[in-house]
């Protein structure tokens, strides 16, 4: 009876879980707002996240250096870009 009682132990404890990596761990978005302990707040990373993903809709690839005709620069993407979910990220780049 003990090594059935160890055994389903051992069982249990493959089969629970595993704690959080680094990566499920990260911070959640919604549009240019990070949850936090204290709520909802805009953040750098969420707005950048949040361009990317609209770039991505237009077929097009946000980085800063362009290597391919996919690839454009946050200058290029938000010129003449009235997206209201890219506002925020774009305001630094238009006049």
């Amino acid at each position: 009876m003990n090594r059935v009682l160890r055994a389903g132990v051992f069982v249990f404890v493959l089969a629970a879980p595993p704690a959080l990596t680094s990566a499920q761990a990260r911070s959640l978005c919604d549009g240019d707002f990070e949850r936090t302990a204290g709520g909802w707040v805009a953040t750098p990373r969420c707005q950048e996240y949040e361009a990317a993903k609209v770039a991505r809709e237009m077929h097009q690839h946000l980085t800063d250096i362009t290597s391919s005709p996919r690839d454009v620069t946050p200058d290029e993407f938000c010129r003449g870009n009235n997206d209201i979910r890219v506002s925020t990220f774009c305001a630094a780049y238009k006049d």
